[in-house]
């Protein structure tokens, strides 16, 4: 009896010694993980929270992350070759707008058609509450600033917080087309701002309410397109747009218009229907950014070399 109360008595400590080593081993082990203990005089190290990479973002760039993609436009390419065939696809304000020649067969004419982002009924309603936004918190025309970078960023800054203040939901697709609207009217001309990127056009010309613009391209000639002005007062605020986009004023006491766009570009409009019979017109005169030099005209075969060598010609 005596030599089993030994035996249990040993079993039990040897058992405490064991349990007391591993909670020793696991102090230690905690203590590691803690760090180095302090030493007597020195000041405690405080530990460095790591802030998450969103953080350090808006730290060092100063803007908070943007909520949905980068709203980028891409100019058209200045060196394209149309083929003769229809119907003719190019790219006016990539991605968003196209311009697509087709030739109709039972006018037997050629047609400019303007293609862009649809809207469903839900979209065409955000974008109009967000262009009233707009028109009421932004104090500054977008077209003044002359910055590209600074006017993409602008408009994305104040886009993203009417969304957030009326609390939108929009997918990242259904963002960009509205983004692309409020920046073709607010920013550019409307109706008419892809036309306007389309490197082959050189006059832009409307006779008024019901009646399809015409173009004249460098290829095609003179053509109709899919663009049309139904309402009047819609037609009428955008010659005044124009008007002052060319720094000039027009009304119905001055209802004739002669100026040009900050790009060199001539307009000429009227308002009132006592001059015109069909409302509100416009013509737009553009030029070439470079103009044609002597060189150009001989390789586009419209003047021949003896004729510019002859003194006087140009």
């Amino acid at each position: 009896m005596f030599e089993k109360l030994l035996n249990f008595g040993a079993k039990k400590a040897k058992k405490d010694s064991s349990e007391l080593r591993k909670s020793n081993a696991a102090q230690m082990i905690n203590i590691l993980k803690e760090g180095p203990l302090e030493k007597p005089g020195e000041k405690p190290q405080i530990k460095k929270e790591k802030k998450p990479i969103d953080e350090l973002f808006k730290f060092r760039f100063g803007r908070k992350k943007m909520k949905y993609i980068e709203f980028r436009i891409s100019p058209p390419r200045k060196f394209q070759i149309l083929p003769d065939t229809f119907p003719v696809r190019y790219a006016l304000i990539e991605p968003f707008s196209y311009a697509v020649i087709r030739k109709d067969i039972i006018e037997n004419s050629i047609v400019y058609n303007v293609v862009e982002p649809a809207l469903s009924d839900e979209e065409k309603a955000v974008l109009s509450k967000l262009k009233q936004g707009f028109l009421e918190t932004v104090n500054i025309s977008p077209a003044a600033v002359r910055n590209d970078k600074e006017l993409m960023m602008f408009l994305e800054n104040k886009i993203q917080s009417l969304i957030e203040e009326y609390g939108f939901t929009l997918t990242q697709q259904q963002y960009v087309k509205i983004a692309y609207y409020i920046y073709r009217d607010f920013v550019g001309f409307n109706e008419i701002e892809p036309m306007l990127h389309d490197p082959f056009i050189e006059d832009i010309g409307a006779d008024g309410v019901n009646s399809p613009i015409y173009i004249v391209h460098q290829k095609y000639g003179s053509i109709k397109t899919n663009i049309i002005y139904n309402d009047i007062q819609t037609l009428k605020e955008f010659v005044v747009k124009l008007a002052e986009r060319c720094d000039r004023y027009i009304s119905y006491a001055e209802p004739m218009l002669d100026g040009s766009l900050p790009d060199g570009t001539r307009v000429q409009a009227t308002l009132a229907s006592d001059v015109t019979t069909r409302g509100p017109t416009f013509s737009i005169r553009k030029f070439r950014k470079e103009p044609y030099t002597p060189v150009d005209m001989i390789i586009n075969k419209t003047a021949s070399l003896d004729l510019l060598a002859y003194p006087g010609s140009w």
